[in-house]
């Protein structure tokens, strides 16, 4: 759940430099997402609470996930922008390897 994600210290290192990394290619890429982006989001998720984020629940109900038109588009324009995501890149590894073996 978004609460166990938010409350394990080593998970949580994972998902503070998966934000940041988005914020670089989004900058990068001149999208402004404003300065208060990242305390937003890291707020929201930190409020989440007890539930399951779509793409897991998708992988637990045998979906395909929208890994590629989220993350996937980070990996893009980190690309485009001369951004290494090795966050983004590792994610998308993952969920694509949990929907391989739908």
């Amino acid at each position: 759940t978004m609460y166990q994600v938010m409350n394990d210290p080593i998970v949580f290192q994972t998902v503070d430099a998966l934000v940041k990394e988005c914020v670089k290619v989004a900058r990068a890429n001149e999208i402004n997402v404003g300065w208060d982006y990242y305390p937003g989001a890291m707020d929201y998720m930190g409020n989440a609470g007890n539930h399951k984020p779509s793409m897991l629940m998708d992988i637990e109900n045998g979906r395909l996930t929208e890994i590629d038109f989220i993350n996937g588009k980070f990996v893009e324009y980190g690309e485009r922008a001369g951004i290494d995501t090795p966050y983004n890149n590792t994610l998308c590894s993952l969920v694509k390897g949990m929907e391989s073996l739908l």
